[in-house]
């Protein structure tokens, strides 16, 4: 678990740096129901697949 965590931050840190500027802020996932939905059927998806 600990070592997919470590592959999605490099992922994030990877992406971050094709830009000139970027911002990152935390939002509370009851505030933001479709992102959550999105990103766990994204989890499912990957899963499945492995």
């Amino acid at each position: 678990m600990l070592n997919e965590a470590f592959e999605i931050i490099q992922d994030i840190i990877v992406l971050a740096n094709c830009f000139t500027s970027i911002s990152f802020s935390f939002v509370p996932r009851s505030s933001n129901f479709l992102g959550n939905i999105l990103a766990n059927g994204a989890l499912m998806n990957s899963h499945s697949s492995l």
